[in-house]
């Protein structure tokens, strides 16, 4: 919780969480985040965090056979609740049923947070 006091420019944190959720399912690009807001890729990385830890988010690297491809490719970024998601991204049930792909993030969404509960508790 002292993370979450100790916030910089607390101001820009939920134009952070906008930007995020236009880009949720994605590579994780911490200075493309950041600089979209005016902060630094490494403050940008600093409020993933804090957003990770605050179960709204969850960063997941990726799979390989390969130990260091696993290590060098980058994680992508997933919202732990699609509710937020869709707020955030403003989706409406009439923008949805028009734009497939819009709905689309939202499935996928759904679907890992679903992997990742089913991983959890079996």
């Amino acid at each position: 919780m002292r993370d979450i006091a100790n916030i910089d420019k607390l101001d820009r944190l939920p134009r952070l969480l906008n930007i995020l959720a236009e880009h949720a399912g994605q590579l994780i690009n911490n200075s493309s985040f950041g600089s979209a807001r005016g902060l630094s890729g490494v403050t940008a990385q600093k409020y993933i965090a804090i957003l990770e830890r605050l179960f709204l988010i969850k960063t997941l690297a990726p799979w390989s056979n390969n130990r260091l491809s696993r290590l060098v490719k980058m994680a992508k970024l997933h919202f732990i609740d699609t509710g937020l998601l869709a707020a955030l991204r403003e989706d409406e049930l009439a923008r949805l049923s028009d734009d497939k792909t819009r709905s689309g993030v939202l499935v996928r969404e759904a679907r890992v947070v679903f992997a990742l509960q089913n991983e959890r508790y079996g």
